[in-house]
């Protein structure tokens, strides 16, 4: 003890001597050395970049048109998608009224590449989903954000090679790393197909607007067990939002046969028909659904992983217009669940993307591997530098 208290104090004899020329000679060193430091960590990727540099909505792009708030008005997308607004749609913030102009944004992720492009994953609470189209819509009034009344609601007709059974519409909620796709409300030609001698039209209508018969159910998915009053106040509250629906998608094609401009000449098999009563982004989706799937081992290794703080890989089912966000384990593989213990179910013997991207020093790195599913398998590749205009090049040949 003694010689440790000796040493102490000589220790803090010699601060006390020091002169103020070796301080500032020591400060400096510190500094230099803190710089050095700081600078070296600076070259290191932020996890966040890959997403706000690489796979972010800015690479869709935004279609901006100015529209009367008191006129309807049919705004057609540079992919095919067509809008009906009817007039004094949109409200405030205090749901007061809008006159004059209101400002819309639009974009539309119809294709699988668009889809990865802005990191639009499609999966609703873990379930996989089968997409058939995205749109994300904003309404804006000098500079402030606009939303869609309780009564209104804004009519969407969607493009497709050709319009799959069991599609509903849902809202998404996008984070940092996807999107979650929840809500599903029923969309207007998701039915049996109209006998060849009568309009599919006309038959579109007088389904939807037959007294006491619903299109189709909202579902409702849950993990978490209800009480028995919960069940009931959910069963209200999921009725009243099927009861608006319903009635927007009633005036949807009441209001578009009526109307003196009226260009509703599509085939019934080639488009998706809806209405929203949100503004954001809406998906055109389906539970996946295959006989084939099964649970499987699917690993994949990125054998260059140690040089990157943060990977992030995917799986594309192009067929299927699937786009599933992958999972770091412990042990540094990537698997396409939840957890290092959970199975993946895929469909055996579907072709698949598998995609593996990182960005570091401001340069992206990627690599991508097609596959054909099995019920075991390891993927293994490394990462190699790429610009984005070669990554976008790769991804549009998806």
């Amino acid at each position: 003890m003694g010689t440790l208290a000796a040493t102490l104090t000589h220790n803090t004899t010699d601060i006390a001597n020091l002169n103020r020329q070796e301080m500032k000679n020591i400060l400096t060193v510190i500094t230099a050395a803190t710089i050095f430091l700081t600078a070296c960590n600076n070259n290191k990727e932020n996890p966040s970049d890959i997403f706000a540099k690489v796979y972010t909505a800015d690479n869709l792009t935004t279609q901006t048109f100015s529209i009367s708030a008191d006129q309807d008005t049919t705004l057609k997308g540079k992919s095919g998608t067509t809008l009906f607004i009817p007039k004094n749609t949109f409200v405030d913030e205090k749901g007061n009224p809008v006159r004059g102009q209101v400002s819309i944004q639009f974009k539309e992720a119809l294709t699988t590449a668009d889809m990865v492009l802005a990191n639009l994953t499609t999966t609703s609470d873990g379930n996989f989903l089968q997409s058939g189209g995205m749109i994300f819509i904003n309404a804006t009034s000098d500079n402030s954000k606009l939303e869609i009344a309780s009564d209104k609601y804004i009519g969407v007709i969607m493009p497709t090679d050709t319009a799959q059974s069991g599609m509903k519409v849902f809202t998404g909620t996008q984070d940092s790393v996807g999107i979650n796709w929840q809500n599903p409300a029923p969309i207007l030609n998701d039915q049996p197909q109209p006998a060849p001698a009568q309009p599919a039209f006309e038959r579109i209508l007088s389904d939807t607007t037959r007294e006491g018969e619903h299109i189709a159910s909202v579902d409702s998915v849950s993990s978490v067990p209800l009480t028995a009053e919960q069940q009931i106040a959910l069963k209200e509250q999921m009725d009243a939002w099927q009861k608006q629906i319903d009635e927007a998608n009633k005036k949807f094609l009441e209001e578009w046969k009526n109307s003196k401009n009226n260009t509703f000449t599509e085939d019934y098999k080639s488009n998706y028909i809806f209405s929203i009563k949100k503004l954001g982004w809406a998906n055109i989706d389906r539970i996946m659904d295959d006989p084939r799937t099964k649970d499987i081992e699917l690993i994949t290794k990125i054998e260059n992983h140690s040089n990157f703080n943060t990977v992030y890989v995917t799986m594309v089912l192009n067929y299927r217009k699937m786009y599933l966000p992958g999972y770091q384990k412990k042990d540094e593989t990537y698997s396409f669940t939840h957890g290092d213990f959970e199975t993946t179910r895929l469909p055996v013997g579907e072709t698949a993307i598998i995609i593996a991207t990182a960005y570091k020093n401001d340069i992206p790195y990627f690599a991508i591997k097609r596959i054909t599913i099995t019920e075991k398998q390891t993927v293994s590749f490394k990462l190699d530098e790429t610009t984005m205009d070669k990554l976008k090049i790769e991804l549009q040949k998806i």
